[in-house]
């Protein structure tokens, strides 16, 4: 093994106490070569010495990591694989580029064939020509290496494919907003690891006609698969890549994640949505208020003319026992008469408290009008008056109240409108032949669930992807024309504005259960009388 010259040793301890830009090892030279790539160096160069490359593994284990190899001699593609070989962990920017150090033009084309950067065929070599070659191709490694990390640290999806749609490049915001680390990807068709099976035929076919026609795209946005099952919304900008030639050599595409620009959208979307709801309904309200006031009103009156005649018709009845009005007793006719009344009167202030549910879903602050209401009566009210459509739907209803129920401070006005929309609901989801629906009413032992209230049902179930949408606005798995949205959203405010909760389940036999649990707001304000 050849002695390493004292001006070496000299260069290296210098090296510690001065700044070094660029660290060189000649590899394979004699002493004489040494010497002189040596004096043709400047005080910017740390020059170190490896012998041959049987010392070149352990040369990589103990010495600082260099920026160029300078090899002298022949090499092939074994020899500039074996010089890389330490450096094979490190990313392809910071592994050391070769340079070969020849004595005739045709071993220099063998080695620049095999992998060399660059290739001197005379020794020594020129010193003006060899100093501004190495500045060039030290000079280009930095740029290469800066242009690497701005890709890898720029705060946008990087991704580079070939011409047949397989990864080349993948920055770290890529690895990071898919979950895929680098290593995982490369060589991997970026449609089939990405892109969702329906929209992939129409991507590929978008790629190929990048390929072959334009040389920038704009703004294609579509959903990217995550590693984690998970998509995100991916606007896209892409340019071409060619080789030295100018031929199409690959795509690079730029992709910004949107997913919650897209969020918010859809939620402006649905603020305008209820901002145009808002006036919609507060001239509803207003027309049907009108009209229903006249009934409300006349109501009384009409009742106080009906007993006034009665009491005549009384008198006739009586001196016939067997007489009979549509078909019913005369008895029965009247009482079934003012059972009619009762069911207008009742029917009336219904769509008032209706209207009233409007005004507060235009003015969400608005106050619920409280009182002890009977939970027992208003849920067999409540039940009575969905009864001809859950007929419709439904095989069988049963309603199971605990016995023994007390008043309880509440907005029965509120509390009906809230049953009445879960009934109606569960009579929507009735798909079997064997349907039913249970209403199911229990007392708490803390006033922070004083009432608990369930609907249960055997019918469709909840769509996966909407049960975490379903008290949204508009949000309905009916068809179009079939169902606003809006049912779940009113009676999730409804029990809010109550100061409750509204939970749904699914179990394992396909059964959807709507529990509302409300407090006695009586005991929980000290200034309520």
């Amino acid at each position: 093994m050849q002695t390493l010259p004292e001006q070496f040793t000299e260069v290296e301890t210098e090296a510690s106490t001065r700044q070094i830009m660029y660290r060189l090892v000649l590899i394979g030279a004699d002493l004489s070569a040494c010497e002189a790539i040596h004096q043709i160096l400047d005080d910017e160069y740390c020059l170190s010495f490896c012998p041959d490359l049987a010392a070149w593994p352990k040369f990589c284990s103990e010495q600082p990591h260099p920026d160029l190899l300078l090899f002298c001699g022949v090499c092939d593609e074994a020899i500039i694989a074996n010089l890389r070989l330490p450096f094979a962990d490190l990313p392809v920017e910071q592994v050391p580029s070769v340079i070969t150090l020849t004595d005739n033009e045709e071993a220099g084309a063998r080695c620049l064939r095999a992998g060399a950067v660059d290739c001197f065929c005379r020794m020594p070599p020129q010193p003006e020509i060899f100093k501004v070659r190495l500045n060039n191709q030290l000079q280009l490694k930095r740029q290469k290496a800066l242009k690497e990390n701005i890709v890898k640290s720029v705060n946008a999806i990087i991704v580079g494919l070939d011409q047949s749609g397989q990864i080349v490049q993948f920055n770290d915001y890529a690895e990071k907003l898919t979950g895929y680390r680098r290593e995982e990807v490369l060589g991997r068709d970026w449609f089939a690891l990405t892109i969702e099976p329906g929209q992939r035929l129409h991507c590929e076919m978008m790629f190929r006609q990048l390929l072959g026609e334009q040389e920038f795209c704009l703004g294609r946005e579509n959903p990217m698969c995550c590693k984690d099952g998970s998509k995100k919304m991916i606007s896209w900008h892409s340019s071409l890549v060619r080789d030295e030639r100018g031929l199409v050599d690959g795509v690079i595409f730029f992709g910004q994640d949107i997913t919650y620009a897209k969020i918010l959208e859809k939620r402006l979307v649905q603020h305008k949505k209820m901002a145009d709801l808002g006036l919609l309904v507060s001239g509803i309200a207003h027309e049907i208020n009108n009209p229903n006031n006249f009934i409300l009103f006349n109501i009384p009156i009409l009742q106080d003319y009906l007993e006034s005649i009665l009491a005549i018709v009384d008198d006739c009845a009586a001196d016939k026992p067997t007489l009979e009005l549509f078909g019913m007793p005369y008895k029965e006719f009247r009482d079934d008469l003012f059972k009619l009344m009762d069911n207008m009167d009742y029917g009336t202030r219904r769509i008032q408290s209706t209207v009233a549910c409007l005004r507060n879903f235009i003015s969400p602050g608005a106050a619920q009008e409280l009182g002890l209401t009977d939970v027992d009566a208003l849920v067999k009210m409540a039940v009575a008056l969905c009864r001809s459509e859950l007929n419709k739907k439904v095989k069988t209803v049963s309603v199971d109240i605990q016995d023994g129920l007390p008043l309880i401070c509440t907005s029965s006005s509120a509390l009906e409108q809230i049953l009445v929309n879960l009934l109606i609901n569960a009579a929507y989801a009735a798909d079997k032949k064997d349907s039913w629906v249970t209403v199911r009413v229990r007392y708490g032992e803390h006033w922070q669930d004083k009432l608990i209230l369930e609907v249960r049902d055997n019918g469709c179930g909840i769509d996966p992807e909407l049960k975490g949408k379903i008290f949204e606005p508009f949000v309905t798995s009916k068809p179009v024309g079939e169902g606003t949205g809006l049912g779940l959203f009113i009676t999730k405010n409804l029990v809010d504005g109550l100061g409750g909760q509204l939970e749904v389940e699914m179990d394992s036999k396909d059964e959807s259960v709507f529990r509302v649990i409300l407090p006695e707001i009586k005991e929980q304000s000290t200034d309520y009388a």
